[in-house]
């Protein structure tokens, strides 16, 4: 493989690391609406921003060290209080208190995954809304 020089700095100093997001499932759950509600621009397809990425983190790696924001926040929230402040914070904000216990109970790989991808709200009656 061919050595690639890339400079790759800030306005004051090299760049020591750099946090990358996977695209995944949240990227095939995204509409209109909650698209611009998380400053996506435009709504993304899959593949093409999957082959994107290998490209970028392939380059990233070459120059610095690089993170999933993924296992940072599965690393996060496997301490407790960390996970019930977010997960509070999180359930507040979106106006899903109902789902805090099941949220709470749920095992910090699964739950960061749920927490980037999205959580499907359970129905625990029979009113559609």
């Amino acid at each position: 493989m061919d050595k690639v020089n890339v400079g790759v700095s800030s306005e004051i100093g090299l760049l020591e690391g750099v946090i990358l997001h996977t695209p995944g499932h949240e990227v095939e759950n995204m509409t209109p609406e909650n698209a611009q509600r998380a400053l996506y621009s435009d709504i993304l397809n899959l593949s093409v921003a999957t082959k994107e990425y290998v490209h970028l983190k392939g380059v990233l790696e070459k120059v610095t060290r690089t993170f999933e924001v993924s296992d940072l926040l599965r690393e996060t929230i496997e301490d407790n209080n960390v996970k019930e402040d977010l997960v509070r914070r999180i359930c507040e904000q979106e106006d899903a208190a109902t789902e805090i216990d099941y949220l709470l109970n749920t095992p910090s790989s699964l739950l960061a995954s749920q927490l980037i991808e999205g959580v499907v709200l359970r129905r625990d009656n029979l009113t559609v809304s």
